[in-house]
């Protein structure tokens, strides 16, 4: 499973877990019901920008939604693979 659908696995969670149906987050978030169902399966990436008032809208902070990874610095991000020219 790779970065952003390990994401999309805990959107789904989160969005279960605060009540929300994918067409009511995606109204609370400006996307369509099938955005949020692409970010769930990881067949979409969630942009950067929004992340912050997706975790506000689900009651969460910012690291919880991208995951333990990121908090410990974990180095698989997909920044990470950059190389340096």
């Amino acid at each position: 499973m790779d970065f952003y659908q390990r994401i999309g696995t805990r959107l789904r969670a989160l969005r279960i877990r605060a009540g929300f149906t994918q067409a009511g987050l995606g109204a609370r978030l400006g996307v369509t019901a099938g955005a949020i169902n692409r970010y769930e399966m990881g067949h979409r990436r969630v942009p950067l920008k929004d992340i912050p008032r997706l975790a506000s809208i689900l009651g969460v902070a910012s690291m919880t939604l991208l995951g333990t990874e990121m908090a410990a610095g974990r180095r698989d991000r997909p920044a990470d693979r950059v190389q340096e020219e």
